[in-house]
């Protein structure tokens, strides 16, 4: 190497060091836009001024959150209102005079309201008899009279499941449902389709409640239903969902009406995996109705429970809930509900004909699925088509056997190694978690986020150890003599791969297109004589562009594996075909950028403007490529976490494995560095070691605490199911009383044994079931060395409580107990 050969290198080292600190910067400038802009619709999804308006200051008109909670939700959701109870009889009683005081207002406003405060839809389930109790108010639109006129049924349910005072399950949505008939009824408009807002009781006892409305006169009329239910709480940030339905018509009618939409079919294919059922599923496969379901999912640790109350209810997502619901039913029912179609024949929620989902916050898509199959169809024609143009066009200009070596083999190179990303990665997720999972069961149904966190940068420093491997394999194989790999390529490669001499002109005679397939790293070597020119930054994207051309291969897989779920009536799989649009479309911007560039530095001179100019596109060339390619596909894949960390970390205690929980949050990080993988290439050798080393230290730090911190508190509380007994035959009985506690889900009866008898609870006979003691007044023990007895349990009051709460290595029962006077119970919170 000369003097100015050394001078020039260090010259281009120099320059490229800058543009890579330069690069780093825009990449870190483009991550904090992008998490600002996530941000940013995450807040915009739910109201927030209008929640500021007091109960006296808001018209009728307008749906207030405010006075729906103080004027009905903190009434009704005081305690618990179980079928056939003392409260649920109370709360009926509540409901029935509020409507018939809407009944009167709406009147008075020129509507004419029917209303049912007596059901005599009564029914024999097998040989179960099933008095119904529901309630209705029918709100009489302009078509009722004629034979065309239908109606939109608009249910909840007012009971609540034995042990929760039921706030969000789902006194929030009688409580919407409510204030929605006052907006409505203050509008003398009256619209074309009448209006049922059904009131049922009997939910919770396997959807009594709607299976006998489905009996009642009235739902003759209904033609589409809207469904309001909630399997968790209403807790602040959490946003009603549409999570099911089964017809197209309706899910347009609520993208279209309501202000703060939130939707997914990924929650609908979903739901059929999670032990919950709606009364939407009732008036859809015994009505043959089309509609939907609406309800909340955050907060699944409360659901059912005794921390279903008020003070797990906000009101920003009371607001999200009826306005959402105010608008949907204006759309609906100013046109014929009676053309509100089912998709296709078909009855039910199991499958769904239908692709939608919101766009972060700010509006919904809403498609068939056979425009969906058809438009994967041609995306994949599409990328074959494209990619034998491309080689038959290499073929053409090379001959087979160079187009081999300089084009197909490093690409196959860096297929295998994308391959390998997205095979190690979740493999790796998924034995770390069975480790953790194994030391301290229930970390991710605890503490989601941070299993995330810690998934991430695992996964994260799986890739950045298989691209260091791979290299140092390249580099030790000498892979770069056989498929002149660009990345390990040197100046000295290419002079002495062809000892004759006229194939290394023809190298240099190639179309700079294709001869740029060869990228060389070390620019001490492989300097032009001219300094760094353009074709030279053309060359220095090479090596990403088959990255890219990898990853799109990969993805396109994934395209072909959607199209096959989809024609099973699986259409959550959209997020692959929506992932592999973009950095396609980046490669056809990129591309088209970088050969513009090309025929400008033939045309033009270095000395001119433009030629600066050209330098500039081609030089950031694959910035725009980045944003093109990976902005909507992290955005959509942020969106999706968020979702599935919110909904599913609850369903362990239902019987979701936590390590194929983990493995799933593993699956959607893959998918979207796998997108990013290519952009590694941007790193210096020296850089690559400095992230391998910050992830290591992350991914240690995460792992650890998650490993190690107690999942359970107050909000996230592990339940355990607790049954108590007397035996009452004698007053000296009745002192005494044998308890059976059992574990439910997420601890074993050996922890839980080790938690009781660490607080002074001794004798106690354990198996997987529960722990057993008998003869104890629980939870204040009298004489705890007493002989244990066998009851007579024909003659004893079996008693069952309100599940415990697990939290910070106690247990907490909570709730009214209700037994013998003289056994102690009035206490309505006592520790064991």
């Amino acid at each position: 190497m000369t003097v100015n050969q050394a001078k020039m290198s260090r010259a281009c080292v120099g320059v490229r060091s800058v543009r890579l600190l330069t690069g780093m910067f825009a990449i870190a400038v483009y991550i904090s836009v992008v998490l600002t802009v996530f941000f940013l619709a995450s807040k915009q999804s739910l109201p927030q001024e209008s929640l500021t308006h007091a109960t006296a200051h808001a018209s009728n008109s307008s749906f207030c959150a405010a006075r729906a909670i103080s004027e009905t939700l903190s009434i009704i959701a005081q305690e618990s209102s179980m079928t056939n109870s003392e409260q649920n009889k109370v709360i009926r009683l509540f409901i029935a005079d509020q409507l018939s005081a809407l009944q009167a207002y709406g009147t008075e406003r020129g509507h004419t309201v029917d209303l049912m405060l007596e059901d005599d839809a009564n029914i024999i389930i097998n040989t179960a008899y099933w008095q119904s109790t529901n309630l209705a108010l029918r709100i009489r639109g302009t078509t009722f009279a004629s034979e065309a006129g239908a109606a939109l049924l608009i249910s909840t349910h007012f009971d609540s499941a034995p042990r929760a005072p039921g706030a969000t399950d789902s006194g929030v949505a009688v409580a919407v449902m409510v204030e929605a008939i006052r907006s409505l009824l203050s509008d003398s408009k009256v619209l074309e389709s009448s209006l049922i807002f059904l009131f049922n009781n009997g939910e919770e006892i396997d959807k009594l409640g709607s299976q006998a409305f489905t009996h009642h006169p009235w739902f003759a009329s209904v033609s589409a239903f809207i469904n309001l239910d909630s399997a968790g709480a209403a807790e602040r940030g959490a946003r009603s969902m549409l999570f099911r339905s089964n017809s197209a018509d309706m899910v347009r009618a609520y993208a279209a009406g309501a202000p703060y939409p939130h939707a997914s079919v990924l929650a609908q294919n979903a739901f059929d995996y999670i032990p919950s059922d709606t009364d939407g599923s009732i008036y859809s496969l015994l009505g043959g109705k089309a509609g939907m379901d609406i309800g909340f999912y955050n907060a699944r640790y409360l659901y059912h429970s005794q921390l279903d109350d008020l003070a797990h209810v906000s009101a920003d997502s009371v607001q999200q809930m009826g306005e959402n619901l105010l608008g949907t039913i204006k759309i609906v029912a100013s046109g014929d509900v009676g053309k509100m179609r089912l998709d296709g024949d078909t009855r039910g929620f199991a499958t769904t004909e239908l692709v939608y989902g919101e766009i972060q916050g700010m509006g919904m898509f809403v498609i068939s699925a056979t425009r969906y199959r058809i438009a994967m169809i041609v995306f994949i024609v599409f990328v074959i088509g494209s990619a034998s143009v491309a080689t038959m066009y290499r073929v053409r200009r090379l001959g087979w056997r160079r187009m081999i070596a300089r084009a197909a083999l490093p690409f196959f190179d860096e297929a295998i190694v994308v391959l390998l990303c997205c095979i190690s990665l979740p493999a790796i997720v998924y034995l770390l978690s069975l480790l953790k999972t194994r030391v301290n069961p229930a970390s991710t149904y605890g503490h989601p986020t941070l299993n995330v966190a810690w998934i991430a940068a695992a996964a994260l420093n799986t890739m950045l150890i298989i691209h260091a491997v791979a290299t140092r394999i390249r580099l030790a194989t000498r892979l770069q003599r056989r498929i002149l790999h660009p990345e390990v390529a040197s100046a000295r490669t290419l002079e002495n791969m062809d000892s004759d001499g006229p194939q290394k002109q023809e190298v240099d005679e190639l179309p700079k297109q294709i001869a740029s397939v060869v990228e060389p790293v070390d620019d001490s070597l492989t300097q032009p004589k001219q300094g760094c020119s353009l074709t030279e930054q053309h060359r220095l994207g090479t090596k990403r562009n088959l990255a890219t051309y990898a990853v799109c291969v990969f993805q396109s897989i994934l395209v072909i594996l959607a199209l096959a779920l989809s024609a099973a009536g699986i259409q959550s799989a959209f997020i692959f075909f929506e992932s592999a649009i973009w950095p396609v479309v980046a490669i056809l911007v990129n591309g088209g950028l970088r050969l513009a560039c090309r025929r400008w530095e033939v045309r033009i001179s270095s000395s001119r403007p433009m030629y600066a100019v050209a330098c500039f596109a081609a030089r950031w060339s694959w910035f725009l490529a980045l944003i093109i390619g990976t902005t909507i596909p992290i955005l959509r894949a942020g969106d999706l976490l968020r979702l599935t960390v919110t909904a599913l970390p609850a369903v362990i205690a239902e019987g979701l494995n936590e390590s194929m929980l983990d493995l799933v949050y593993g699956l959607q990080i893959t998918l979207s560095l796998i997108i990013l993988h290519p952009y590694i290439y941007l790193l210096t050798h020296r850089h690559r070691i400095i992230a391998l080393s910050c992830s290591k230290l992350t991914w240690a730090v995460l792992y650890s605490l998650a490993a190690t911190r107690f999942p359970f508190s107050e909000e996230r509380p592990a339940r355990a199911w607790f049954t108590e007994a007397w035996d009452v035959t004698t007053e000296a009985s009745a002192q005494k009383s044998s308890f059976l506690v059992g574990p439910d889900g997420l601890i074993s009866s050996h922890q839980l044994r080790t938690v009781l008898e660490s607080q002074g609870i001794q004798k106690l006979s354990c198996d997987p079931i529960g722990c057993l003691k008998v003869d104890a007044d629980i939870p204040v023990m009298r004489d705890p060395a007493a002989a244990n007895v066998v009851l007579p349990w024909n003659e004893t009051l079996i008693v069952t409580h309100q599940p415990a709460i697990v939290s910070n290595s106690t247990i907490t029962i909570r709730g009214k107990f209700i037994g013998p006077p003289s056994s102690s119970l009035d206490r309505s919170t006592r520790r064991c």
